[in-house]
């Protein structure tokens, strides 16, 4: 396993003008980490190949791996030529993948807002959607990349319904970023979530969250608020309530052998958060 962090735990600064991808990924090779997954928003042209050749360069120099590029996208569209402009936008970023020289890339399935992510809609998009993420897959496919779905945007989030897309989807490269956290977001255990989907994870993400049960007063800050009614808020890893330890347990059995990257995502600090979390996991899985 190799520990690091995502671009977009440090995304504050990197908006702030204080910070770029070369720059985070000496702050990973500093505090003794091994890979950085890339989720440049809109704060890195990854574009511009310019930015990609000073990304690949300070990873070679600093012999930090370059574990993803993680972009946005939906398929959830009103038509047939939205989903298909989507598609051809996908593709483009794959490319893009290609040139970062990474080996795995998670893209977006699809998201509508909690109360639309009903059983029926899943059902109704499903279909659909695995067709356009599988023409994305088999090209991801001629650059040996491995498309991932992330468990998140309510539709596709709990770990049933990941599973069933990458079985309608039916490819060998098609698997799933394991977020321990955001299963909580649909109201999932995420111990329970991680179990059945750790065999399908080809990346994994980290992060914690405070939680407050319906009805209880909720103080200042940004609090998500689930499909039955609790609030989140994250957090630094560790400091919330996720069961980091039993998850680490899980994920250390199962054998899985790739990148985990720290996604922070809480009020705090984001170096001290991302910084803290980073350690925290270093010291689970060593």
């Amino acid at each position: 396993m190799k520990i690091g962090i995502s671009t977009y735990s440090l995304a504050r600064e990197a908006i702030a003008g204080r910070m770029d991808c070369p720059a985070m990924i000496d702050f990973v090779a500093d505090r003794d980490g091994e890979q950085i997954e890339l989720s440049p928003g809109n704060w890195c042209n990854t574009s511009d190949q310019e930015v990609v050749n000073a990304i690949v360069k300070r990873a070679k120099e600093r012999n930090i791996l370059l574990s993803s590029y993680t972009i946005g996208a939906n398929f959830v569209k009103p038509s047939a030529a939205e989903v298909a402009a989507e598609v051809e936008r996908v593709k483009e970023q794959v490319e893009i993948a290609a040139r970062l020289g990474v080996k795995v890339m998670r893209c977006d399935a699809g998201a509508v807002p909690a109360p639309e992510a009903t059983f029926e809609r899943f059902e109704l998009e499903l279909p659909k959607v695995a067709e356009s993420v599988g023409v994305i897959a088999d090209c991801a496919a001629k650059y040996g990349i491995t498309l991932t779905v992330e468990n998140h945007g309510f539709l596709f989030q709990n770990s049933e319904r990941v599973q069933r897309l990458i079985r309608a989807v039916n490819r060998a490269n098609y698997r799933t970023t394991l977020d321990v956290g955001n299963f909580l977001c649909d109201d999932e255990d995420p111990v329970h979530a991680t179990r059945n989907n750790i065999a399908l994870a080809a990346q994994i993400h980290f992060k914690d969250f405070l939680i407050k049960r319906p009805g209880e007063f909720l103080p200042e800050g940004n609090w998500l608020t689930t499909r039955c009614g609790y609030n989140l808020r994250g957090t630094v890893i560790g400091h919330g309530a996720l069961p980091v330890a039993e998850l680490a347990k899980i994920i250390r059995e199962s054998g899985f052998d790739g990148s985990i990257s720290v996604e922070f995502e809480g009020p705090e600090d984001c170096i001290k958060g991302t910084e803290w979390g980073m350690k925290t996991l270093q010291n689970l899985f060593k």
